[in-house]
């Protein structure tokens, strides 16, 4: 998956290399506004950047987490779940859509992630792709879900993108997470474990455990790399033995 600010990212850098200075832009030049500017070459936005934990748009990060973490505090089986009820801010409730055809509908989502993660017990790329996006499994239980407008969420939106998840069973049990925040967000950022064990996870998919383990330990000491020749070697999709 093409993630767009990444590609976007790429496009600039290649047309500011070939000497593309773009148009003078008032937004940057003018007096009114250089208060914005000031801060420029010591203030790095990119050091207030953060993980995801789940492979799908922020807004359903705390959903996610929310029902996960009922999951396993109560044993859940997917044939014990009635209905899954997210209260959260207007903006997620605006992510409807329980059955995507495409991987960008099924990232920019709630009900579906929320249901591919309580099927997986986790949420990586591979369940928002292909077959996947079929499970019925998952397209029933994305049909039990209910998204809830809640106004105490809407007052805090967007300093704090917050949701609030209830799992009705069958038998008549409610269990509810409570507030929940996004997991590995900029004020409770992953520790370097947690890292490791996401990229083991999701570099598994696809690498041989060898080839996993030079990449994990190449990028932790990438900062100190000579050259990056060995790093983009095995970055490439080559043929492995």
């Amino acid at each position: 998956m093409v993630q767009g600010g990444a590609y976007g990212g790429c496009q600039r850098g290649d047309v500011g290399r070939q000497g593309f200075t773009g148009a003078p832009a008032l937004t940057v030049e003018s007096p009114e506004v250089v208060d914005i500017w000031a801060n420029l070459g010591t203030m790095w936005l990119m050091t207030d950047q953060y993980f995801k934990p789940y492979a799908v748009c922020y807004w359903a990060q705390p959903a996610i987490a929310g029902t996960l973490a009922l999951q396993r505090a109560h044993h859940l089986s997917l044939e014990a779940i009635k209905r899954i009820r997210v209260l959260t801010f207007h903006e997620a409730t605006r992510l409807t859509c329980r059955h995507p055809q495409t991987t960008e509908e099924a990232q920019y989502n709630l009900p579906f992630p929320v249901a591919a993660a309580l099927v997986h017990h986790q949420l990586g790329p591979a369940a928002l792709t292909s077959l996947a996006l079929h499970d019925p499994r998952i397209l029933n239980l994305a049909e039990r879900g209910e998204l809830v407008e809640d106004s105490a969420f809407n007052a805090r939106f967007p300093a704090d993108r917050l949701s609030r998840v209830q799992i009705e069973t069958h038998d008549g049990r409610t269990f509810d997470s409570g507030e929940v925040r996004a997991r590995w967000d900029v004020i409770s950022p992953p520790s370097e474990a947690e890292l490791r064990e996401k990229f083991r996870w999701e570099a598994r998919n696809s690498l041989s455990e060898a080839r996993v383990a030079a990449l994990e330990e190449m990028i932790w000491q990438c900062a100190d790399l000579p050259e990056a020749t060995s790093l983009l070697t095995l970055l490439a999709p080559a043929k492995e033995r």
